[in-house]
């Protein structure tokens, strides 16, 4: 998800998806839920001086 975050960041038009399959019956049915983009992507970065050994 980081990459999708990234590319929006830089104005590319792409989102993610969550699909959850359900059966009632014989019935199939797809539950959709939109997860990105989302309003801000702070929880998406990873600040890479964080990550560097000290």
């Amino acid at each position: 998800m980081s990459a999708v975050a990234w590319l929006n960041s830089n104005h590319v038009d792409i989102s993610c998806y969550k699909l959850i399959p359900y059966k009632i019956n014989d019935d199939l049915f797809i539950s959709t839920k939109k997860v990105l983009p989302v309003s801000t992507y702070n929880d998406f970065f990873v600040d890479f001086a964080e990550t560097r050994p000290k």
